[in-house]
Protein backbone atom coordinates (compact mmCIF):
# COMPACT_ATOMS: atom_id res chain seq x y z
CA UNK A 1 0.00 0.00 0.00
CA UNK A 2 1.17 3.84 -0.78
CA UNK A 3 2.32 6.01 2.02
CA UNK A 4 0.23 8.24 3.47
CA UNK A 5 2.37 11.11 1.56
CA UNK A 6 0.26 10.30 -1.45
CA UNK A 7 -2.68 11.46 0.16
CA UNK A 8 -0.90 14.87 0.95
CA UNK A 9 0.50 15.33 -2.60
CA UNK A 10 -2.14 17.64 -4.09
CA UNK A 11 -0.80 16.70 -7.22
CA UNK A 12 -0.46 13.35 -7.04
CA UNK A 13 -1.87 10.86 -9.81
CA UNK A 14 -5.30 10.19 -9.33
CA UNK A 15 -5.14 6.71 -10.25
CA UNK A 16 -2.82 5.74 -7.63
CA UNK A 17 -5.27 7.88 -5.15
CA UNK A 18 -8.15 6.10 -6.08
CA UNK A 19 -6.16 2.60 -5.29
CA UNK A 20 -4.52 4.16 -1.97
CA UNK A 21 -8.27 4.71 -1.01
CA UNK A 22 -9.76 1.44 -1.44
CA UNK A 23 -6.76 -0.10 0.33
CA UNK A 24 -7.54 1.88 3.48
CA UNK A 25 -11.94 1.45 2.55
CA UNK A 26 -10.54 -2.29 2.39
CA UNK A 27 -8.47 -2.21 5.58
CA UNK A 28 -11.30 -0.54 7.55
CA UNK A 29 -13.75 -3.43 6.79
CA UNK A 30 -11.27 -6.44 7.35
CA UNK A 31 -9.61 -5.19 10.64
CA UNK A 32 -12.65 -3.63 12.35
CA UNK A 33 -12.32 0.16 11.26
CA UNK A 34 -15.77 0.66 9.77
CA UNK A 35 -17.49 -1.17 12.61
CA UNK A 36 -15.67 0.18 15.92
CA UNK A 37 -17.05 3.47 14.45
CA UNK A 38 -20.68 2.07 13.99
CA UNK A 39 -20.41 0.61 17.65
CA UNK A 40 -19.71 3.96 19.03
CA UNK A 41 -22.86 5.53 16.81
CA UNK A 42 -25.19 2.76 17.73
CA UNK A 43 -25.91 3.65 21.35
CA UNK A 44 -26.60 7.65 20.11
CA UNK A 45 -29.22 6.22 17.40
CA UNK A 46 -31.10 3.48 19.85
CA UNK A 47 -31.25 6.28 22.67
CA UNK A 48 -32.76 8.89 20.30
CA UNK A 49 -35.11 6.24 18.74
CA UNK A 50 -36.43 5.35 22.42
CA UNK A 51 -36.67 8.62 23.35
CA UNK A 52 -39.18 9.34 20.74
CA UNK A 53 -41.34 6.62 20.68
CA UNK A 54 -43.66 7.62 17.66
CA UNK A 55 -42.63 5.82 15.14
CA UNK A 56 -41.66 8.71 13.05
CA UNK A 57 -38.02 8.73 11.24
CA UNK A 58 -35.71 11.47 12.05
CA UNK A 59 -32.96 13.24 9.94
CA UNK A 60 -29.92 14.15 11.18
CA UNK A 61 -26.40 15.22 9.82
CA UNK A 62 -23.24 13.14 10.28
CA UNK A 63 -19.71 14.64 9.10
CA UNK A 64 -17.11 12.74 8.63
CA UNK A 65 -13.71 14.41 8.60
CA UNK A 66 -10.81 13.03 6.09
CA UNK A 67 -13.92 10.96 4.86
CA UNK A 68 -11.45 8.82 2.18
CA UNK A 69 -14.01 7.03 -0.04
CA UNK A 70 -16.96 8.03 1.89
CA UNK A 71 -17.10 4.16 3.64
CA UNK A 72 -17.46 4.81 7.19
CA UNK A 73 -19.64 7.45 7.00
CA UNK A 74 -22.12 5.10 4.93
CA UNK A 75 -22.06 2.19 6.67
CA UNK A 76 -23.37 4.42 9.48
CA UNK A 77 -26.16 5.53 7.42
CA UNK A 78 -27.31 1.86 7.83
CA UNK A 79 -26.90 1.27 10.89
CA UNK A 80 -28.94 4.28 11.82
CA UNK A 81 -31.48 3.41 9.08
CA UNK A 82 -32.41 0.82 11.51
CA UNK A 83 -33.16 2.95 14.54
CA UNK A 84 -35.55 5.12 12.50
CA UNK A 85 -33.11 7.81 11.55
CA UNK A 86 -31.99 8.95 7.97
CA UNK A 87 -28.41 10.24 7.77
CA UNK A 88 -27.40 13.54 5.68
CA UNK A 89 -23.54 12.46 5.27
CA UNK A 90 -20.90 15.19 4.43
CA UNK A 91 -17.17 14.51 4.10
CA UNK A 92 -14.29 16.55 4.89
CA UNK A 93 -11.37 15.93 2.62
CA UNK A 94 -7.73 18.50 1.11
CA UNK A 95 -7.23 15.57 -1.09
CA UNK A 96 -9.26 16.61 -4.03
CA UNK A 97 -9.53 13.56 -6.75
CA UNK A 98 -10.26 11.81 -3.10
CA UNK A 99 -13.22 14.36 -2.32
CA UNK A 100 -14.38 13.87 -6.46
CA UNK A 101 -14.18 9.92 -5.75
CA UNK A 102 -16.12 9.60 -2.71
CA UNK A 103 -19.05 12.10 -4.06
CA UNK A 104 -20.22 9.07 -5.97
CA UNK A 105 -23.35 7.40 -5.17
CA UNK A 106 -22.72 3.83 -3.50
CA UNK A 107 -26.43 2.06 -2.91
CA UNK A 108 -28.33 4.82 -2.74
CA UNK A 109 -26.14 6.52 -0.16
CA UNK A 110 -24.90 10.34 -1.64
CA UNK A 111 -22.45 11.54 0.18
CA UNK A 112 -21.64 15.83 0.20
CA UNK A 113 -17.84 16.04 0.46
CA UNK A 114 -15.96 20.20 1.09
CA UNK A 115 -12.64 21.16 1.21
CA UNK A 116 -11.77 22.09 4.00
CA UNK A 117 -9.14 21.46 7.01
CA UNK A 118 -10.15 19.25 10.02
CA UNK A 119 -9.07 22.14 12.65
CA UNK A 120 -10.85 25.29 10.98
CA UNK A 121 -14.45 23.68 9.58
CA UNK A 122 -17.10 26.24 7.58
CA UNK A 123 -19.99 25.19 9.98
CA UNK A 124 -21.55 27.09 12.99
CA UNK A 125 -21.61 25.73 16.25
CA UNK A 126 -23.67 23.22 16.78
CA UNK A 127 -24.79 22.25 13.20
CA UNK A 128 -24.22 19.14 12.62
CA UNK A 129 -25.35 16.15 14.60
CA UNK A 130 -22.53 14.03 14.86
CA UNK A 131 -18.93 14.03 13.56
CA UNK A 132 -16.63 11.01 13.07
CA UNK A 133 -13.00 11.12 12.49
CA UNK A 134 -11.35 7.69 12.06
CA UNK A 135 -7.57 7.19 11.90
CA UNK A 136 -7.32 10.95 11.11
CA UNK A 137 -5.84 12.54 14.62
CA UNK A 138 -2.39 10.87 14.73
CA UNK A 139 -0.95 12.44 11.34
CA UNK A 140 -1.06 15.49 12.80
CA UNK A 141 1.18 17.03 15.71
CA UNK A 142 -0.16 16.84 18.82
CA UNK A 143 -1.08 20.15 19.57
CA UNK A 144 -3.16 20.58 16.07
CA UNK A 145 -4.53 17.40 17.05
CA UNK A 146 -5.95 19.16 19.94
CA UNK A 147 -7.49 22.04 18.57
CA UNK A 148 -9.06 19.73 16.07
CA UNK A 149 -11.27 18.44 18.92
CA UNK A 150 -11.66 21.41 20.22
CA UNK A 151 -13.45 22.30 17.14
CA UNK A 152 -15.22 18.98 16.68
CA UNK A 153 -16.88 19.55 20.15
CA UNK A 154 -17.90 23.09 18.45
CA UNK A 155 -19.44 21.88 15.44
CA UNK A 156 -21.49 18.73 16.79
CA UNK A 157 -24.75 18.93 18.29
CA UNK A 158 -25.17 15.27 19.85
CA UNK A 159 -21.36 13.38 19.48
CA UNK A 160 -18.41 13.29 18.51
CA UNK A 161 -16.46 9.72 17.45
CA UNK A 162 -12.80 9.12 17.19
CA UNK A 163 -11.07 6.30 16.29
CA UNK A 164 -7.29 5.84 16.08
CA UNK A 165 -5.00 3.34 16.51
CA UNK A 166 -2.09 5.25 18.09
CA UNK A 167 0.12 8.59 18.51
CA UNK A 168 3.32 8.53 16.90
CA UNK A 169 5.09 10.31 19.01
CA UNK A 170 4.87 7.79 21.76
CA UNK A 171 5.47 4.97 19.41
CA UNK A 172 1.69 2.90 20.93
CA UNK A 173 0.47 2.99 17.30
CA UNK A 174 -0.55 -0.89 17.35
CA UNK A 175 -3.68 -0.73 19.26
CA UNK A 176 -6.82 0.56 18.41
CA UNK A 177 -8.60 3.06 20.91
CA UNK A 178 -11.70 5.00 20.89
CA UNK A 179 -13.66 8.21 22.18
CA UNK A 180 -16.99 9.02 21.92
CA UNK A 181 -18.49 12.03 23.58
CA UNK A 182 -21.36 14.26 23.61
CA UNK A 183 -20.39 17.74 22.51
CA UNK A 184 -20.29 20.49 25.20
CA UNK A 185 -20.04 17.89 28.23
CA UNK A 186 -16.96 17.26 30.87
CA UNK A 187 -16.91 13.89 29.81
CA UNK A 188 -18.98 11.03 27.96
CA UNK A 189 -17.60 7.41 27.47
CA UNK A 190 -14.02 8.72 28.08
CA UNK A 191 -13.92 11.72 25.69
CA UNK A 192 -9.97 12.18 25.43
CA UNK A 193 -7.67 14.25 27.48
CA UNK A 194 -4.53 14.05 25.23
CA UNK A 195 -6.13 13.11 21.84
CA UNK A 196 -3.42 11.13 19.18
CA UNK A 197 -1.08 13.16 17.14
CA UNK A 198 1.67 12.52 14.97
CA UNK A 199 4.10 14.07 12.79
CA UNK A 200 2.42 14.17 9.25
CA UNK A 201 -0.30 16.78 8.56
CA UNK A 202 -3.04 15.51 6.82
CA UNK A 203 -6.59 15.31 6.63
CA UNK A 204 -7.91 12.24 5.35
CA UNK A 205 -8.31 8.25 6.30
Amino acid sequence: MIGTELLDDPAADPVAVNRELRDIARLNALFGGTRAVVRELEPFFERRGRESGNGKRETWTLLDVGTGLGDIPRAAARAAWRYGITLRLVGIERNRTAARLARVPERGLPLAVVLADGGALPLASRSVDVIVASQVLHHVPRAMAARWVVEFDRVARRAVVLADHGNRETGNGKRGRSWTWAPGSATSRGRPPAPPGGTESRCGS
